[in-house]
């Protein structure tokens, strides 16, 4: 039996105006041993598809592709839309996941929120804090403060990189389990990384507390 089940397609409209509606709709497809075709849709005019290619079209790969697909919506956090979706899913199905994993996604997304606040406390907001037209003003001036940044992001990648395969659209994610193990050889490596960084995180800290 496939399900597939989610919220109502709808699709909000907009014009130059900023006039908004909604449009609603839903459509229902399932996968079952008893209907015709073994799906509900109905039989087909001859000349279109068939019951059976529709429902074939609708719902395979629903559970192992969704996921991906998903991740694709943002580069900087697609380890957190990764996740969002897989649970989705495995909610659905009433899929039980091992504490050991929801460990290891934690780890992930710890990851991804060092990582992410690295790229938005010191690229995106410390130019603004120090008066700066861009991080590259600041690494001509303060070239540590870009230092930290980097180094951060490169420890946060690393034990992104160590759960889920990549830091961006990580590749050993699945629905109620995972594809890969960590590699017991890389964990001292990447824990001396976080380590190593824990100085340039303080440091980023201090400065940005002085913000008023």
């Amino acid at each position: 039996m496939g399900i597939f089940a989610g919220g109502t397609p709808d699709v909000f409209l907009s014009n130059s105006y900023s006039n908004t509606g909604q449009l609603t709709n839903a459509v229902d497809i399932q996968r079952n041993g008893t209907a015709p075709n073994f799906c509900n849709v109905p039989t087909q005019p001859v000349g279109q598809p068939t019951a059976s290619q529709i429902c074939n079209a609708a719902l395979t790969g629903v559970t192992g592709a969704i996921p991906s697909l998903v991740s694709r919506v943002c580069g900087t956090c697609s380890t957190a839309h990764l996740l969002c979706a897989t649970e989705a899913i495995e909610k659905s199905f009433h899929i039980d996941v091992p504490n050991e994993l929801l460990l290891l996604r934690k780890l992930a997304m710890n990851g991804a929120i060092l990582r992410d606040h690295a790229m938005h406390l010191y690229i995106f907001c410390l130019p603004d804090v120090w008066n700066k037209d861009s991080i590259m003003e600041i690494a001509d001036e303060k070239p540590e403060a870009v230092a930290a940044c980097f180094e951060t992001k490169a420890a946060a990648n690393a034990l992104s990189s160590f759960v889920l395969g990549r830091a961006v659209h990580p590749t050993h994610s699945s629905i109620g389990g995972i594809i890969a193990a960590p590699d017991p050889g890389k964990k001292k490596e990447v824990i001396g990384k976080l380590e190593h960084c824990r100085d340039a995180v303080l440091d980023g800290m201090n400065i940005f507390s002085e913000v008023k």
